[in-house]
């Protein structure tokens, strides 16, 4: 082998070299695409989840507010059947006592 075959063959190698490097760099490029994509989605992610506790955590604190109200509601009934009982009694009274004069 002569200068000018080892010329040629440390270009070809050089050559082979520069394509490896930029396809390396290409996908080096891609790796960071990706990792920060990934971040990206591990970050929605972690917003998601904390939405959905604090939507959870709401939700309970509504149920027993409903719950709450319903009580109320029902205690509400109970006074309201109870006082027209005895506003019913109180007439009944009323006019019997209006009757026997």
């Amino acid at each position: 082998m002569d200068i000018a075959e080892f010329e040629e063959q440390l270009e070809a190698a050089n050559s082979v070299k520069e394509d490896g490097l930029r396809q390396l760099k290409k996908y080096q490029e891609q790796v960071k695409d990706i990792q920060r994509d990934l971040d990206d989605a591990r970050h929605a992610r972690d917003e998601i989840s904390e939405r959905a506790k604090d939507n959870e955590r709401k939700d309970k604190q509504l149920e027993a507010q409903l719950l709450k109200m319903q009580e109320d509601l029902a205690a509400a009934e109970r006074a309201r059947k109870s006082l027209e009982a005895e506003r019913d009694e109180l007439a009944e009274e009323l006019a019997s006592s209006t009757q026997i004069r």
